[in-house]
This record gives structure tokens, sequence and C-alpha cells, in this order.
């Protein structure tokens, strides 16, 4: 890929979506894929929020999926129908086990009669339903562009490889055989040649790689796979639905106690080692103010373990977007000790409830977090600093209450969904100039979004 093409932009955050219609049928379409809905996490959460904000503002976007649609949505569909996605999550699963995980692009015979009707083709959230091939095939066919939740676009499927350094190298010899997405029953250590595969494919240079942080883009550089980093394009939290409420009357509503501290801790599974639940709760214990926690998350009887003598209320997961806004608004904090992340939907809805954040300072949580501006971050796995942050933060509530006045400021500021909307509008247009062109100057009164010279390692696009 070239460094023009590589470019980052300068978007113009205040282009209005008033007077956007819903174009005729024959207008572009873009296909956003990804394994699964808005339950599947935060990735798949995000492609899903992307194809409605297209359509809702009169784009034509059709979110095309591997799993089963929880709720299904007008725009939504199955690779290869009911039947037809079972078989290709079955399939991925069997090659798992002989540790070739997301090798045989089985997908791609359903995705492939669809093609000549997608205008772009944009992959979100790939790993364990969606071959490598299936990517680089159909960028021979159509422009696509593809948005890196995690690291396995370029390590041998990891999601994040924590301390190790072989991705940048060649994988091999993986300490993470045993972990989900790679672990297979067999572990056998093909990921040399995983890796392989996909360095092949970003050699190709035919997609358009996306990243949410700066710290993924970084780390996708350092692979050596990419002429340049991938763009950086920040997920946006919906600060409508996740907004400031009166906090009193929510703790009266959900059961707390109105005149303790409470810290909310969450994770889709409290057991994931990554998302450090026991630092949380060994911060809580150490800080010496007995503050109440708030554990979101699939339940885990080891960190249940850990609570005795705590507060403790255990939600379990929650599905429901307003339900967990209402948790986070309740709380006086977020508590996120995170050892590896990318741009965290939790950090992003914590602040537009103007819940303040402190956690460790890893991935791209710094371009959510300005510590002492809007939260504390403190060096990664160290627990003293992390409960020292906490107790100084719940002895003044000035401090708290500032903090999450200037979280809810940013967040509405730099991660709206006019300036997500905008961003991928852009880099639509770039990919596919002749469909997209006069798309984007239907409002004539809205200003272009203006191209800039090439990201330096700490430029941030949505400014």
């Amino acid at each position: 890929m070239s460094a023009a093409k590589a470019r980052s932009f300068d978007i113009d955050c205040r282009r209005s979506a008033a007077g956007w219609q819903r174009p005729p049928d024959d207008s572009p379409l873009v296909a956003v894929v990804s394994k699964s809905d808005r339950q599947g996490g935060g990735a798949s959460l995000v492609a899903e929020d992307l194809a409605e904000l297209l359509n809702r503002h009169g784009y034509r976007a059709e979110h095309w999926l591997l799993g089963p649609v929880t709720a299904p949505r007008d725009f939504q569909r199955v690779v290869g129908g009911r039947l037809g996605s079972r078989l290709v999550r079955r399939f991925h699963w069997f090659t798992r086990q002989f540790g070739l995980p997301d090798v045989v692009p089985v997908e791609f015979l359903f995705l492939r009669r669809q093609l000549r009707r997608f205008s772009i083709v944009h992959f979100h959230d790939c790993s364990s339903a969606i071959a490598n091939h299936t990517i680089r095939w159909t960028a021979r066919r159509c422009p696509t562009a593809w948005t890196f939740h995690d690291c396995s676009p370029f390590t041998a499927g990891c999601l994040y490889p924590i301390e190790c350094r072989a991705f940048e190298r060649r994988c091999g010899r993986c300490p993470q055989l045993d972990r989900w997405p790679l672990g297979g029953r067999l572990r056998l250590d093909f990921t040399g040649t995983l890796q392989t595969i996909k360095r092949r494919t970003a050699a190709e240079a035919r997609f358009l790689a996306l990243a949410p942080s700066h710290w993924m883009a970084q780390q996708a550089a350092r692979s050596g796979m990419f002429a340049a980093p991938p763009r950086v394009v920040p997920n946006f939290v919906d600060s409508e639905r996740f907004r400031p409420r009166d906090r009193s009357k929510l703790r009266s509503e959900l059961g707390l106690a109105p005149d303790r501290p409470w810290v909310l801790v969450t994770a889709g599974s409290l057991a994931d080692p990554r998302k450090g639940v026991a630092d949380a709760i060994s911060a809580v214990a150490r800080c010496g103010r007995s503050p109440g926690v708030i554990l979101v998350g699939r339940e885990d009887p080891q960190i249940a373990s850990l609570t005795a003598g705590i507060e403790t209320r255990v939600t379990g997961f929650i599905a429901s977007a307003d339900e967990l806004a209402r948790w986070y608004a309740a709380a006086d904090c977020l508590l996120f000790p995170s050892r590896a992340d990318n741009l965290p939907c939790t950090i992003l809805e914590a602040m537009a409830c103007g819940t303040p954040t402190i956690g460790y300072a890893v991935g791209g949580v710094p371009d959510l977090i300005e510590s002492e501006q809007n939260g504390r971050l403190v060096p990664c796995r160290d627990v003293a600093a992390l409960a020292t942050a906490l107790a100084d933060a719940i002895d003044r509530p000035e401090l708290l209450r500032g903090w999450g006045e200037a979280a809810r400021r940013r967040a509405e500021s730099h991660f709206s969904k006019e300036c997500f909307l905008n961003n991928h509008l852009a880099i639509y247009r770039e990919l596919c100039p002749a469909a997209f062109s006069d798309e984007l100057d239907r409002s004539a009164s809205a200003p272009p979004p203006t191209a800039a010279r090439p990201a330096e390692k700490n430029q941030r696009i949505y400014h």
C-alpha cells in the first residue's frame, strides 16, 4: 500500500446528518461483515452499529454475520443462512482442533455469490469465524476495508500477545496454544505457517487496514507486514443512551447503599485473566476505604472467593445497553485494570455516563483517558499504585466529579456518532470514489472531509 493511500484524514465533525434521504436501491451498498451481532462482544457491536448508522443516515448497508442473530434487524443477513452458518462455524471449530484455525475459507463459498452486489466490503471481528483467504480473495474482487479490533490479523491468531514479541519476526512455539482462539485439543503448533498466510495477504496490499486506537496501529506496524500503519478510526459511544443520571435515585432503584462509594468492575467474563478482575478486587481490599464493588459479567467462583469481606453486588452478564448504562451511572468510578486492550467500549460508555476511570495505562486506554484530566492511569500490574489511586479518588469526591464531567465532555467531542460516521464515509469515498463521490455531496452545505498529511505517532484523526 502506498504512503499516499495510507495517509490519515482530518475529519470535520460539524457535518450535519439533517436532510439526508434514503437512497434508491441502485445506490452504493456497503457490506459490513463480522462473526456475530452486538451480543458477541465489543467488536461485533461496532460492526452492527456502523451498519445501523449508515442506514439511518440514508446510505445502504447490510450487516453480514456468521453467528446466530439474537435480535434480528432488517439490515442483517446470515452468511449461508441458518444451516450454512452452522456448517461454517462447525468447520472452523474442527480445523482449530488440529492447530489450523481460520485457514479454510469455507464461508467464501457463500459470500462469493454476493460480491457483485457490494460496492465495498468492510470486515470486522474475524477471529474464529472468517478465514484469512476469504479476506484476500474478497479484496481481489471488491474494494475492501478491514478494521483490526484485536491483534489476530497480524499474529498467528492470538488476540493479544501480551509480553510475547514473536509476531514481530515469525510466530512459533506459541505460549497461547492452550487458549482460545488458538487452543485445540491436539495442541499442534502451526503458528509460523498461520502467520505466513497473513503476511502474504498483507503483501498483496489490496485491502485498507483500519485500527480503533493508535496502539493497535503501532502494533500492526511492528509486525512488519504493512507498508504503512493502519488508519486510526476510533469507535463511538451513544451519548444519548449512555448519559449521566441522578445517582441517588439510581442507587435507590438498584438497591445500592447511598452513603458508600461504589466501584464498578466489568468484563464479558469475570474469569478472563486479561481483564485483571483479580487485580481490581485486590486494589479495593488494599485501598483501606471500604468501597462497595459492582461486578458486571459472567460469574466465576474463583473471583467470588476473592471478595470475602467486601460488600459486593454481582449482576451477571448484562445484555441490555439501557440497563448497563444505569449501573455505569450509579458508580463513583470504573476500575479497569486490563492487561491489554484496544479501545475498550466499556471505558467509552462509562465516560459518556460521567463515570471516571482508574486503570492501567495499556493498549489504547490512553487514547481515552488523559490521566489526571478525566481519570487516572497507573503502570500495568502495579496493584499498589492502583489501590493508592483509588483511595485518593475516594478521599476527594470533588476530584471524581471533575473527572466525570471532563469524561462526558471528551466522549461527546471526540467519540460522537458524527465523527465515527464521517470517518467511515471519507474512507469509503477513497476506496470507491466512483460510487461514493455523489453520495458524499448530497448535503451541499456540508464541508467535505479534508485530507491531511500522513499520521505521526500520536496524531489523532478525530480532532
